[in-house]
Order: C-alpha cells, then sequence, then structure tokens
C-alpha cells in the first residue's frame, strides 16, 4: 500500500499501521527491537507513558534489551521527580541492567545516581559501597564511548573522596581526560592540555600539551559551526 504524506488521512492511516506492525512484531515475534519501538510509539505517538512503561520493562526483563531497562530507569524517575528516595533502588536496578545489557547511558546513569544516592546513605560501609560503585559504572560508561562519563570520572579521580579513603589520582585524572578528549569532550582536552604544560604528574610536554590545545580549540570551532556561527 503506497501513501501520499500530503494527506491527512493517509498519515493518519500510516501510523495506525505503523503501531500494528510494532505491536505484531513484538507480541507475536517476540522482537526485542521492536519491542522497543512499540514502547516509543505508544509514548511519543498515543502519548501513553503507563503503558510504554510496561513494555520497556518487560523488554527489559524477558528480553534484555539495555535501552528498554534504561527507559523504564527514566520513566521512573520522570514520574516521581517530587520524592525519588522510594523508587530510588529500583531506578538504580534498571539502570544497572541497561549497562549490563550493553547501553552505555545505563550506565553512565547508574554511576551518576550511585554517587548522588551516597548522600542519603548513613551508614558508612554502604556509602563507601555505593561510592565506588558508581565509579566503577562511570569508567565503563566511559569505556563504551560516553564522552561525558569519561570526564565526570576524570574530576573524581582529581579530587578524589576524602571521607572513603579514594585519593586523587592524577595519572587516571589525565587518562580519562585523554578518553573524554578522543571523544570529542572539549574539557577533557583542556585539561589534558594543562595537565602536560604544568607537568602536573606527568613529564612536561609542550607537544602533547599543544596537540591537546589544537584538538580543543578544533572542538569548539566545530560547536560553533553548528550553533551556525561563522568566522570572520
Amino acid at each position: 500500500m503506497s501513501y501520499d504524506f500530503k494527506k491527512e488521512e493517509d498519515v493518519k492511516e500510516y501510523i495506525k499501521n505503523l503501531g500494528i506492525e510494532y505491536r505484531f512484531g513484538c507480541f507475536s515475534e517476540n522482537d526485542p527491537q521492536i519491542c522497543q519501538l512499540l514502547g516509543d510509539y505508544l509514548e511519543t505517538i498515543e502519548n501513553n507513558r503507563d503503558k510504554a512503561a510496561r513494555i520497556f520493562k518487560d523488554n527489559c526483563d524477558e528480553r534484555n534489551f539495555g535501552r528498554s531497562c534504561y527507559k523504564y530507569a527514566a520513566y521512573l524517575e520522570q514520574k516521581n521527580l517530587k520524592n525519588l528516595k522510594p523508587v530510588m533502588p529500583e531506578m538504580i536496578k534498571y539502570f544497572k541492567k541497561g549497562c549490563e545489557y550493553h547501553w552505555s547511558d545505563g550506565c553512565f546513569a547508574a554511576g551518576m545516581k550511585l554517587h548522588y544516592h551516597s548522600d542519603s546513605i548513613t551508614d558508612v560501609d554502604e556509602r563507601t559501597k555505593s561510592l565506588l560503585e558508581s565509579l566503577q559504572y562511570l569508567e565503563k560508561a566511559c569505556n563504551n564511548r560516553h564522552s561525558e562519563a569519561c570526564y565526570v570520572a576524570s574530576n573524581i579521580h582529581f579530587t578524589g573522596i576524602k571521607d572513603i579513603g579514594l585519593e586523587p589520582n592524577k595519572q587516571k585524572f589525565l587518562e580519562y581526560s585523554i578518553k573524554a578528549c578522543n571523544q570529542n569532550e572539549l574539557k577533557g582536552c583542556v585539561n589534558a592540555s594543562i595537565v602536560y604544560k604544568k607537568g602536573d604528574g606527568v613529564p612536561i610536554d609542550l607537544e602533547l600539551a599543544q596537540k591537546f590545545k589544537e584538538k580543543a580549540l578544533d572542538i569548539q570551532r566545530q560547536i560553533k559551526e553548528e550553533k551556525g556561527i561563522t568566522f570572520s
């Protein structure tokens, strides 16, 4: 069947049939990618976020689809923004599952939530465990090409976490700054350049300092061009 997308009735028919196809692909063919699409369809087209969340949860639990785990956890967060404490354990659980099933945003979200959730933990051992686990998930996200996770991990290594005995680690700070830079994170390039220029924890290397500075300037240039700013 062909559609004329200039006609409103054809557009409506196409969208309706798309929903039917997604339901068939998910429920009859048990295709995890189609189930993800069905959840997205329910969320954006039918504006039924509760039903979409059930699809995402089932697709995570039954088909191990990482993006759906992440979407379900994100749904819990959005639905409970005024009081996250009761849903925090389940939210973190599904962000972790998203990470386990190869969705780097899940690793990053798990790392960030574990870090912030630690503020409400009174038991010293449990708080230490949460913060160290947070760093592990951020590093995993970084190694799965999540540039922001690289930058956050680098900052944690720069400052350390004194009250749990995690000392500042300049070598790790540089390592994750470089990883962030290699994934086009501007601030990672800037930090790497400064480290090599000052010789902070490593021998001074002006050639590498200049290399990372130029990479930072190039990324900055690209950002400005993407925003429609031209250079004279």
